[in-house]
Formats: C-alpha cells, sequence, structure tokens
C-alpha cells in the first residue's frame, strides 16, 4: 500500500524543523543563484573586464556571508544547549585559527577604508600587479614587473592573504596605468666629462618625448584634478650625480605613456651611451635635436 504524500502544509514545517535537510536547502540554493547571477554576469564573455571581475566577486562573497549566517541562525538552538563546551571549543578555535581571524580583519579594513577596487594596480611591499580577484580570505594579483619588463604583465599570479594589509602599506598606482613616471638611470665611467653632454642628452629626450608632450600634460592636469594634489611637471629632467663608488649616474626622468616605458628606456639608454662612447673616443657628437 503507497503511503499517502506529504500534505503541503506539513512540508515547509518539517523542512525547517530538520536542521541537516534546512542546510542542505540552504547551501543549494546559494549555489544555485550564484551560479545563475554569475551565467548573466559573464554571459559568452571570454575576457571580463574589471567591471565584471568585482561583480563576480560581490556576489561570490555575498554568498558566501548569506551561507555562514543562515547556517548559525539554522543551528543556534542546538547550539545553546551546548553553551559552556562551545565557550572552550570556541577559545581553542580562536588560538588554532589565529591567522584566518587575521585575514578577515584585514578584509574589514579593506572594506572600510577602501584602498583598491579590481582593476586597480598596486604594490604591496616589494609585489606589484593588478588586483583580479577578492575574497574574504585573500585578495589576487596578476603580476607586473620582473624579466618582462618594470610594467609587463610577467603572467605570473600572486595571492595575497588580506592579513597583509594590516602590517604593510599599500600603494595604489592606478593613476600610472595608463601613463607613468619613467626613471632611467645610466652608470657610467667617470673617465669622461658628461655634464658637457647633458644640454645635448636633454635635447633629444625632449625629441623622444614630444609626440606625447600634449597628451601628458593633460592627463596630469586629470591627475591633480582627481586626487587634489600638485604632481610633478610632465617634462623630462636630466641630472648627473655620482655611485658610491665614483662612477657617473645619468638619470632621465619623463612622463610617458606606459605601454611606450619599455622602449623609451631603451631609446634613452642608447642616446646616453652613444654620447658617452663618442666623447671617449674624441669623435664629433651629433647636434642637439639632430637624428
Amino acid at each position: 500500500m503507497m503511503t499517502p504524500p506529504m500534505p503541503l502544509e506539513s512540508f515547509w514545517p518539517a523542512l525547517i524543523g530538520n536542521r541537516m535537510l534546512s542546510s542542505l536547502a540552504l547551501i543549494l540554493a546559494l549555489m544555485a543563484l550564484r551560479y545563475l547571477a554569475a551565467r548573466i554576469i559573464r554571459r559568452d564573455q571570454v575576457i571580463l573586464t574589471g567591471d565584471r571581475r568585482a561583480w563576480l566577486a560581490r556576489i561570490r562573497n555575498i554568498a558566501v556571508i548569506l551561507g555562514v549566517v543562515g547556517l548559525v541562525l539554522i543551528w543556534l538552538p542546538s547550539l545553546h544547549t551546548f553553551a559552556l563546551s562551545i565557550t572552550a571549543f570556541a577559545l581553542a578555535l580562536v588560538v588554532a585559527t589565529k591567522e584566518l581571524i587575521l585575514c578577515l580583519s584585514g578584509t574589514v579594513l579593506r572594506a572600510i577604508n577602501r584602498p583598491f577596487d579590481i582593476g586597480d594596480w598596486i604594490e604591496v611591499g616589494t609585489l606589484r600587479g593588478e588586483v583580479v580577484d577578492q575574497t574574504i580570505l585573500a585578495t589576487r594579483l596578476q603580476e607586473i614587473g620582473g624579466p618582462v619588463g618594470h610594467y609587463e604583465y610577467s603572467g605570473k599570479t600572486i595571492t595575497l592573504p588580506n592579513s597583509i594589509l594590516l602590517t604593510t602599506p599599500v600603494q595604489n598606482q592606478q593613476f600610472f596605468r595608463k601613463w607613468v613616471f619613467l626613471e632611467v638611470e645610466t652608470v657610467l665611467e667617470p673617465d669622461v666629462d658628461m655634464t658637457r653632454a647633458l644640454p645635448e642628452i636633454e635635447s633629444q629626450v625632449a625629441g623622444l618625448y614630444a609626440p606625447h608632450a600634449e597628451l601628458g600634460e593633460r592627463y596630469t592636469a586629470l591627475i591633480e584634478k582627481r586626487s587634489g594634489i600638485d604632481i610633478a611637471e610632465p617634462q623630462p629632467r636630466v641630472s648627473l650625480a655620482t655611485s658610491d663608488i665614483g662612477k657617473q649616474r645619468v638619470l632621465v626622468t619623463l612622463f610617458c605613456p606606459t605601454p611606450k616605458a619599455f622602449e623609451m628606456e631603451r631609446a634613452i639608454n642608447t642616446l646616453v651611451l652613444q654620447q658617452y662612447w663618442q666623447r671617449r673616443a674624441g669623435t664629433a657628437v651629433p647636434a642637439a635635436g639632430g637624428a
């Protein structure tokens, strides 16, 4: 003889009364909602924009928080029975999970101060990269720099525990994602007086910078307007100093497009070395601004 089906009005009380089933139903519902939301955000995009990655991270973190809160509420009546045992267990848990608590504290600090968002370029200690993901325990970066160049993606992924935000300063370099203050230092032997070559080097560097001068001034003005501070002028500057062991250091600083940074650095090193070797050999140096 078949058992008659449970009336609908009795199903929900039975489900709510069974904490194991309620927990399973909550987890499955949150997973389904997160999956549907992710499908809507991703659509058919292979490469996601910073805004889409940010929304995916927010949805995942919200789902985790709702799941934790929901499970606590479901099992709270049972926990009252073991209050004293839970207190001792909680103390042991705090000691055992100190690093996780520090990570959660770093997440709270990040949420309050908002030092960066997904898509920003940041530097934490000696690590630089673009923020590609955030969770309640860690922050993931796509590394920038290394053997490929100071402003190029290395292809490596860095996962930082959020606890590092409590002890290490964070530099947000988002403004310099498109333009950057490039510093090129060339170390030379002291057998040639490079002071006379500085005007010619500065003239040649100005020629390299000329195609970007107008846009550089506009971008500098934009940074000053948004940040409310007065930053350095974008025009090239050339200076000469000595190292600790008495060698000459020719330092060139200019504001250039980030994608052009490697090319500009190579061109500047080349023209400085040309000036050095030509003067060392005693040959004529091309006129300032010459091709």
